[in-house]
Order: structure tokens, then C-alpha cells, then sequence
């Protein structure tokens, strides 16, 4: 009797080993299958969004037109680059004191003769800041001095580009006869003489007077010019004037005639 009810309670014990099992097991499936589910769902639903938005997009969206994509984007942000100096002035890091100008005025203009010595390219003594050598400029200044520093460098470097193997002189003040015509314009806009209006105080735009006389060959000063247009100084030529130079021999054997060139423009940024 009691070996009868020992297999009896061993058989129930194993049913109920087994129903436990099935029951885990349908529990595992039941949740697995939730799972899966909500998934296909959630794929089904993105699927029909990317599918709309191809359907209504007028790019289709191809590795091609992925590529043109960010072909444009890369070229906006290049555009972008360009006119920043022109939306915004330049911005000085940090506070400069008239000490720190003055040494960074020197290593710059060092480095600019050095690297157009090695060029063969002649330079002026003077390159606009010839006050600047010898005294230290006031704290107001600073800020149009690094203006005009920064200017400096890219005449330079778009002369070298272009070619110009000498510079005859560089300045930053303002020339006479255009600043008399735009006295007499503004003289003519305002019906008076305004002194406001003459110092620049309330206009939107800050202008950088830049003089530049070169001797080259009629290709170099075209080139001069176009990398000039190109510049993100946004340089607004006001006045070009053109003479007969030298005769130089060419390696070819002909001679070769230069042109002194005198340039009077504006690099014109918002204020």
C-alpha cells in the first residue's frame, strides 16, 4: 500500500514539474510574441513614414541624391565662410593691450617679408603702419588696427598669388580725392554738411581705406583683380590707375613691359 503511494505521489510530482514547465514555457512564448508584435508594428509604422515621405519628397531619396545633398550643403557652408566678414565685424579674442599689438605688428610684418624675400617679391619699407613702428597706439584704436593688420596679410598673400613680383606701396589712410567726392555726396544727400553723418557714427557699414601700387604685367593685374573680387575683405575698388613702366627682358627673349599700377578701394564691413 505504501510503495502504491509513493509511485502515486512521484507520478503527480512529475505532472506537476510538467504542467509547470508548459505553463513557463506558454508564458516565455506569450511574451516573446508580444514582443515580436509590437516590434512589427513599430517597423510597419516607420516604414509607412519613410514611405510617405519618399512618395512626397521631391528628391528621391538615392545614394545620388545623398551625395548631392551634402555636395550642397558643403558648398553653403563655404558661401557661409565668405560673407561672415560681412554680417559681422571681425571679433578680437580676447582684451589686446596697445604692448601686445605692437609685438604682434612686428612678427606679423616679419613673417610677411620673410616669406616674399623668399619669393623674390619686393616690398615697400613701409606697409601702412609706419606710425605704429615707433609709438604705441592708443586702446580705441586697437580694434581697426587687427582690422587692418588682417587686411594687410590677405594683399599680400593675393599679390604673391597673382603673380606680382613688386609692391610699391601699401596705406591705410584715407585718400584725398575720394574723400572729398564723398563730402560733396553727402553734402548733396543731406543738403548740409553733417558732422555725424561725415564721421561715420551712424552709418550701418565700416569702411577700411586701402591704398596699393604694384608693377606687374597686364596678366598678374588681372589676376590681382580677380582674387581681389574673390576676397572675404569684400574689397570695393574705387579707383584704378594705370601707366607705361619698365621694359624687362623675358626668358623668352623679348622684352616685356610692366605697368605701374595704383589701386584706391574700400574693405567694407557691417558695423
Amino acid at each position: 500500500m505504501i510503495t502504491v503511494l509513493k509511485k502515486n505521489y512521484m507520478l503527480l510530482g512529475l505532472m506537476a514539474i510538467l504542467i509547470i514547465g508548459l505553463l513557463l514555457s506558454l508564458a516565455l512564448f506569450l511574451v516573446s510574441f508580444a514582443k515580436s508584435s509590437k516590434l512589427n508594428r513599430e517597423l510597419s509604422s516607420k516604414y509607412e513614414m519613410i514611405s510617405t515621405f519618399v512618395e512626397r519628397s521631391k528628391v528621391p531619396l538615392s545614394e545620388e541624391s545623398i551625395k548631392t545633398l551634402a555636395s550642397d550643403r558643403d558648398k553653403l557652408k563655404e558661401i557661409y565662410e565668405g560673407l561672415k566678414p560681412l554680417v559681422e565685424p571681425y571679433k578680437i579674442e580676447g582684451n589686446i593691450d596697445p604692448l601686445y599689438f605692437k609685438e604682434l605688428l612686428i612678427q606679423v610684418q616679419k613673417k610677411l617679408r620673410s616669406e616674399t624675400t623668399a619669393k623674390n617679391i619686393i616690398l615697400p619699407n613701409s606697409l601702412g603702419f609706419k606710425e605704429y613702428e615707433t609709438e604705441l597706439s592708443r586702446p580705441e584704436e586697437i580694434p581697426d588696427l587687427v582690422n587692418k593688420l588682417k587686411i594687410l596679410e590677405d594683399l599680400v598673400r593675393m599679390t604673391v598669388d597673382a603673380g606680382v613680383k613688386t609692391v610699391t606701396y601699401i596705406n591705410f589712410d584715407d585718400f584725398e580725392d575720394l574723400k572729398r567726392e564723398k563730402e560733396q555726396y553727402k553734402r548733396r544727400s543731406h543738403g548740409r554738411a553733417d558732422p555725424k553723418a561725415s564721421d561715420g557714427a551712424n552709418e550701418l557699414y565700416a569702411e577700411v581705406p586701402v591704398s596699393l601700387d604694384v608693377q606687374c604685367s597686364v596678366k598678374e593685374l588681372l589676376e590681382l583683380l580677380y582674387k581681389m573680387r574673390a576676397s572675404s575683405h569684400n574689397f570695393v575698388i574705387s579707383k584704378v590707375a594705370i601707366t607705361a613702366g619698365s621694359v624687362y627682358p623675358t626668358t623668352r627673349g623679348a622684352n616685356q613691359r610692366m605697368l605701374d599700377s595704383k589701386l584706391r578701394m574700400h574693405s567694407v564691413f557691417v558695423r
